[in-house]
């Protein structure tokens, strides 16, 4: 599969930007597969990088290598908004000025909200019935079933992108413009108002089928009354898995809306503030960043704390 994408890659970049082979050699068939093959093979030494990261570091290697090309795209983007806002040839007025601390500034709220969002979750309080009464003078801990508000993560935003791509990534292949590429573009492009609508509407449907896809209510319901356990004021079996099932349509809808919101930033800030394509305002990968983050310090702070009772034990 990697290959064939890195072969897709390379004869898409010659078809798009004509001929990019400046050094001098014939190009054949030959040319392409050896330039895919290379591909290939540096994503292979970064899968097994990655693969090491996560054995023997911290952290989720491939996650990590992903948050690494974002973050490395940071300076850019605060560059081209200083080049475009304060250091522009044709100068500057106060407006540009608070026009550059404002977009900054909504960056840095979007970044508490996503921060928030992701480490926000609903407890389903969870008992069990052959836990003895007496459980609760021994340090006992309440049980319950921790559910995300973004169960879903950035998967949604990215299947309902990766679909909405296909159509015009055809229509653009095609040097024939006619009425049906004409809706096309309107239909699956984000920038448009028809494209946009749609976009917001596969992001929560995404949302809520992988949601549900990935917590079965029925299975969960299932486990509990297996582990003699019960949500209290509700019956173990049909009636305790329609409860999980409200719970999460609820906390689905508020992170479908979340996502949503997430992922129409950029498109609303760049047509209004008319910012270049390097500079995005939320989208999904702050969300990534966040997240990779929020991981690596909960593993970091279990690692710390098991060295605390390992040292204390012996």
């Amino acid at each position: 599969l990697a290959f064939i994408q890195a072969l897709t890659i390379t004869l898409g970049v010659t078809a798009y930007y004509g001929d990019i082979f400046m050094l001098g050699v014939e190009v054949n068939a030959f040319t392409y597969v050896f330039l895919a093959l290379i591909m290939t093979a540096g994503t292979a030494f970064v899968l097994w990088l990655a693969e090491k990261i996560t054995m023997k570091g911290i952290g989720n290697g491939t996650s990590m290598f992903i948050v690494a090309g974002i973050v490395a795209s940071f300076p850019k983007m605060i560059n081209d908004l200083i080049s475009l806002y304060i250091t522009a040839e044709e100068g500057n007025s106060v407006g540009d000025i608070f026009i550059f601390f404002g977009v900054i500034l909504i960056m840095i709220v979007i970044i508490v909200g996503i921060v928030f969002m992701e480490a926000a979750q609903r407890k389903i309080p969870v008992q069990y019935a052959n836990r003895p009464a007496a459980a609760q003078f021994r340090g006992r801990s309440d049980s319950n079933i921790p559910i995300k508000l973004n169960s879903a993560s950035v998967i949604p935003v990215i299947f309902a992108s990766t679909l909405m791509s296909l159509p015009t990534t055809i229509v653009n292949l095609s040097k024939n413009q006619n009425q049906l590429t004409y809706w096309i573009n309107q239909c699956f492009n984000q920038t448009q108002p028809i494209g946009f609508a749609v976009y917001i509407i596969l992001i929560f449907i995404f949302s809520f089928f992988y949601s549900f896809l990935q917590m079965n209510p029925e299975k969960m319901a299932e486990n509990l009354q297996k582990q003699n356990a019960y949500i209290p004021g509700i019956r173990p079996g049909a009636e305790t898995a329609s409860y999980i099932s409200r719970v999460l349509f609820k906390i689905t809808m508020i992170g479908a809306t979340y996502l949503a919101i997430v992922a129409a930033i950029p498109i609303i800030t760049s047509y209004i503030f008319e910012l270049p394509s390097s500079v995005q305002l939320g989208g999904t990968s702050l969300i990534i960043v966040v997240g990779v983050a929020i991981e690596t310090a909960k593993q970091l702070k279990t690692q710390s704390q098991d060295k605390q009772y390992r040292g204390f034990i012996e």
